[in-house]
């Protein structure tokens, strides 16, 4: 019998970041493991809007990779992720 992913969404304890990854039923292999963890990072930071603003996921939030997620706050305010997608692709291509 096979395992059927389903998606299981954990709130992180780093930062304000909500942590999502695709999780199965059986033990996943090492080649596999953290192959579609991401983390969704606000585009507004939650530190500068009220308890009244109401986040709309499509417009306010991005899935990126942990590490992308933690380049784009090495800024103050963050770094647009337009702006780091530009910074890698340039990086790479050299």
């Amino acid at each position: 019998m096979s395992a059927t992913p389903r998606p299981v969404q954990s709130q992180s304890s780093i930062g304000s970041a909500s942590a999502m990854s695709v999780a199965s039923t059986s033990n996943p292999s090492t080649e596999s493991l953290g192959e579609a963890l991401f983390t969704v990072h606000h585009i507004v930071e939650i530190s500068s809007i009220g308890s009244e603003y109401k986040i709309d996921p499509i417009n306010d939030l991005r899935p990126v990779c942990p590490n992308c997620h933690v380049m784009l706050h090495t800024r103050r305010p963050a770094i647009p992720v337009d702006e780091l997608k530009i910074h890698l692709e340039n990086r790479h291509s050299s």
